[in-house]
């Protein structure tokens, strides 16, 4: 992790707050994504889990939101399983 994205994160490696930039927000959330298990499905329940727990702000939906909007997490037509995705580069 460089050091300008250090700022973004506590001592514990929690993301306490999401850069203005879109460009440094993409890379923060690469991040939150590597926490992910590669080819496995998930319910909403676990994605919620997993990122509770590695960030330090209330607001796990937007991260959540963002995940998918980034195309960094998909999920089925219905919402019921998420899984991880290949960040494109």
């Amino acid at each position: 992790m460089n050091n300008q994205l250090k700022a973004f994160f506590n001592k514990d490696l929690q993301l306490t707050k999401l850069p203005s930039s879109f460009e440094k927000k993409k890379l923060v959330l690469a991040i939150i994504l590597e926490k992910f298990p590669l080819d496995l499905d998930l319910n909403e329940k676990e994605v919620n889990i997993i990122i509770k727990k590695w960030i330090a702000f209330p607001d796990y939906a937007i991260v959540r939101r963002y995940l998918i909007d980034l195309q960094y997490l998909s999920r089925s037509t219905d919402g019921s399983r998420y899984w991880r995705m290949l960040i494109k580069e």
